[in-house]
């Protein structure tokens, strides 16, 4: 169980910043280009909660080193409400913003970074 809890952090503290630097330094177009291309960490609502509930429970699970049969069923039951929760979500194409101007569009979180301000 160490292992991949060393992994999981060396992802989140080495590869994840490395990833949006190199891709920041590697676009030098325009910024159509540069929104198409970049790896930006804007990530979708139920990813973010798929997440911070694995912290929670690899805490919970981590802190004695033994499991039993509660745990198992917590992380059971756990991963059926994630399984539930991605399936009943409302597809991100039907999701729409209104902007200062009281205007209507499709969100589309790249485009973040096009909008002239």
């Amino acid at each position: 169980m160490e292992i991949g809890s060393a992994y999981a952090l060396q992802v989140c503290l080495l590869q994840i910043p490395a990833m949006v630097l190199f891709s920041w330094w590697f676009n030098h177009g325009s910024k159509e280009e540069l929104a198409k291309f970049t790896f930006t960490l804007i990530f979708p609502y139920w990813d973010v909660v798929a997440v911070i509930m694995a912290v929670f429970l690899l805490t919970y699970t981590y802190q004695e080193g033994k499991s039993n049969y509660f745990k198992g069923s917590i992380l059971t039951f756990s991963y059926l409400v994630l399984i539930a929760g991605f399936f009943f979500v409302p597809s991100a194409s039907n999701r729409t913003i209104e902007h200062d101007d009281g205007l209507m569009s499709k969100f589309n979180p790249l485009s973040l970074l096009t909008r002239s301000t």
